[in-house]
């Protein structure tokens, strides 16, 4: 269940603030968007089940951030900047230096 906590955290942080227009999405919402049950959303939220790779697609679309982002423990500050909290000259590895 370790595992599933990054991911539990960037979904209540996207449902409590989505990066569009800064909203609270509600588990019903979220559940009618991917056409599930709102105990669906809260075993996500809480960290208890892992979602299909169609609800995390489509988790993806409806809150438009990228899959490291949803998957990956990060804030929506690194969300916006991704160089928030890198040190300066410091770049992302997907990054090529040349």
């Amino acid at each position: 269940m370790e595992e599933l906590q990054p991911f539990a955290r960037s979904l209540r942080e996207l449902m409590a603030h989505h990066p569009k227009d800064g909203r609270v999405t509600t588990p019903a919402e979220l559940a009618e968007e991917l056409g599930t049950s709102a105990q669906t959303i809260s075993y996500y939220v809480n960290g208890k089940h892992r979602p299909s790779y169609e609800n995390i697609i489509s988790l993806i679309h409806y809150f438009d951030v990228s899959a490291d982002y949803l998957l990956e423990p990060k804030s929506l500050n690194t969300m916006i900047n991704p160089h928030y909290n890198s040190p300066p000259g410091q770049f992302p590895s997907f990054i090529s230096k040349k």
